[in-house]
This record gives structure tokens, C-alpha cells and sequence, in this order.
């Protein structure tokens, strides 16, 4: 078995690289451990149902919770929980997968099962310094030990028969520094939608190119034609493409939102100067119209001006002329000749022009 377990996905190349795994009660397996992680190429080597293609169905039960049987049907005769926990590198990150399930008898007799299925990824000392899970002495005595020399692990073949625990190894939080960042979703599903888009690989993916299952070699030759397309579309990474085209296709949509938006916005700042503009000449109107009514303004007050004097005028005049009249009439009471006489001579200016 190799310890590189796919490669893929053109571009770019998906490298997965396995580290350890730990079975409990898992198909023939009570509790087992294996550690690949110095090893570069492993053989598993056996008896017929000595549990080889077990450890190769624990790896795709974790990963995608797929395997030669159903889920329950996959734990220990007798048991009614099991779980697979996986460790794994992928692009110079070390992730770990742990999934599992657990049987339970309902009221009606029927038996009901229950999973779980957890994701984490090592994140540095120094993130988790940062996230506060450690203080600065530990991180810094942490990270001093990381860089001293390790104890060497070597698994160079491994040998089952029968059904005894494969070698223990160290846990991983011991052999490299740092702390576990959970990537779970909300849901199971949620939580495998992550896994898949990480590895972007599917269980039929897998096993009909990189993994080929015991008396199922013609996996692929027996598909369908529209089905053997996809499966080499998921292997030579075409998705990969589909997936640049789709977003190119967004970002084009997105951007093509954002001109019609900048046109929108150029031809309302246009209609604004344009409006600008008559405001102004309407103000240069309005400014004009009222000089040349201040002007008239100014022009009609010096006429008032001057009649106002006249009437005031007039006015001094009238009532001199009043006071005239009253004198005068004052004076024909004091002397009735005056008014007799002057009452006579229109009738001698009569008779001396007859």
C-alpha cells in the first residue's frame, strides 16, 4: 500500500499523503493503530481475511463514509460502537478525520444508529498563541523542543495475521508542535461538503483511479458512457476548469452589474452638469432681470421722490391759498361797500357795452 494514497485533479495536483490510522471496533479490527508517518512505500502482507482490505475500506469509511458494506454492518460482531480515526497531509498541512458510529436499540426492537464525523487541521503554535489556547512560555518551549531532534519512527513492513492490534504509535500532538483547529460543519454534511471540496475527489473518484477494489477492476470499463466522462473529468481536474469558467462566468456577471451601475452613475452626473448648467444660466437670468429691476427700482423712487415734492408743494400752496380766501371773506364782512360795489359793476360793464 502506498502511503501516498491519490494523485489528481490536474490542475492542481492533489497529493494525499497518509500518517496514521486508529480503528476501534471497526469490521475484524477490535483496536488497532498504525503510524506510515516516516515511511515513504508500505506493503500490507497476509492470510486471506487477515483484515488488509479492511485498513483500505477504515481509510474510505473515514474519508467519505463509503465502504464494501453499510455503515452498520461495518462494526465488530457483538459491538455497537466504532470509529476510525485518520491523519493525513495534504499541500504541507496535516488534517485529521475522525468519524463514527454507534448502534442503539429503539423501543420498537429496531435497531437505530447514530454518527458523528469531526475535521480538524494542525495550525501552527504561533496561531494558537494568537487564538489564545496557549500562553507565550509553552508555545515558546513547544516550538524549542519541535526544533531538537525527534525520535525516529520506522515502519518499513507491516504484517497482519489473524486479527491482533497493529503497533502502536506515538499520538500526534506529541511528534509535531501545534494545535488542532476545527474545520466541522454545522452538520455531517456540511462537515463531508468540506472534505470533498478539500481533497476534490469524490468515493467514485477515488476508486475507479487510484484505488481499486478487490474483484472490482473493470469499475470503470462497466460505467456508463456519460458516467466514465464525469469520473475522467473528476480525474484529469476538467472540474477544476468548470469551476474557473463558472466564476469567471460570476465575476463577468458581477462586473458587467458594476459597468451598467457606472453608467447609470456617468449618465446621472451628466444629466446633474446639464442641469448645473441651466441653473446657472437661470441664475445669470435671474441676476440680470434683478439689476435692470434695482435700476428701474431706483429710477421709479427718484420720480416719487420728486412728485412727493411737488404734491408737498402744491399742498403749501393750496393752503395759502386757503388762508387767502378766509382772509378775504373776513374782509368783506368788515366792509359791505366793498361787497356792494363790487356786486354794481358787472351791471355798469353791462349797460356801458350795450
Amino acid at each position: 500500500m502506498a502511503c501516498r494514497l491519490f494523485e489528481g485533479s490536474f490542475p492542481p495536483c492533489v497529493l494525499v499523503i497518509l500518517r496514521t490510522l486508529s480503528l476501534h471496533n471497526f469490521m475484524s479490527y477490535a483496536d488497532a493503530s498504525l503510524d506510515l508517518s516516516s515511511v515513504s512505500v508500505a506493503c500490507l502482507a497476509g492470510h486471506n481475511g487477515a483484515g488488509k482490505s479492511a485498513l483500505l475500506d477504515a481509510i474510505t469509511w473515514a474519508l467519505w463514509e463509503r465502504a464494501r458494506s453499510s455503515s452498520d454492518e461495518l462494526v465488530r460482531l457483538g459491538e455497537r460502537e466504532m470509529w476510525i480515526d485518520m491523519t493525513f497531509e495534504y499541500e504541507s498541512r496535516i488534517y485529521r478525520v475522525r468519524r463514527s458510529r454507534l448502534k442503539r436499540a429503539s423501543k420498537s426492537g429496531k435497531t437505530a444508529s447514530k454518527g458523528t464525523l469531526d475535521f480538524q487541521v494542525l495550525a501552527p503554535l504561533s496561531e494558537a498563541f494568537e487564538s489564545g489556547h496557549l500562553s507565550a512560555d509553552v508555545a515558546e518551549r513547544a516550538e524549542g523542543e519541535s526544533e531538537g531532534q525527534r525520535p525516529p519512527r520506522a515502519v518499513a513492513l507491516l504484517q497482519s495475521s489473524g486479527n491482533p492490534a497493529i503497533t502502536s504509535h506515538p499520538s500526534l500532538a506529541e511528534s509535531t508542535p501545534g494545535h488542532w483547529r476545527s474545520l466541522t460543519g454545522s452538520s455531517m454534511r456540511d462537515t463531508q461538503q468540506v472534505i470533498c471540496e478539500l481533497l476534490r475527489m469524490d468515493y467514485d473518484t477515488f476508486v475507479n483511479s487510484a484505488y481499486l477494489r478487490q474483484g472490482r477492476a473493470d469499475e470503470f470499463t462497466t460505467r456508463l458512457p456519460s458516467e466514465r466522462k464525469h469520473l475522467l473529468s473528476e480525474i484529469l481536474g476538467l472540474s477544476y476548469f468548470d469551476r474557473i469558467v463558472e466564476s469567471c462566468r460570476i465575476k463577468s456577471r458581477e462586473s458587467k452589474l458594476r459597468i451598467e451601475e457606472l453608467e447609470r452613475n456617468l449618465l446621472g452626473e451628466a444629466q446633474t452638469e446639464t442641469a448645473l448648467r441651466e441653473l446657472i444660466d437661470e441664475l445669470s437670468q435671474t441676476r440680470f432681470a434683478y439689476a435692470t429691476a434695482s435700476a428701474r427700482h431706483k429710477e421709479l423712487k427718484e420720480k416719487f421722490d420728486k412728485l412727493n415734492e411737488q404734491m408737498h408743494e402744491l399742498k403749501g400752496k393750496r393752503d395759502a391759498a386757503a388762508g387767502w380766501a378766509s382772509r378775504s371773506t373776513s374782509w368783506k364782512l368788515r366792509c359791505p361797500r366793498c361787497g356792494r360795489k363790487r356786486k354794481s359793476s358787472p351791471i355798469r360793464s353791462r349797460n356801458s357795452t350795450s
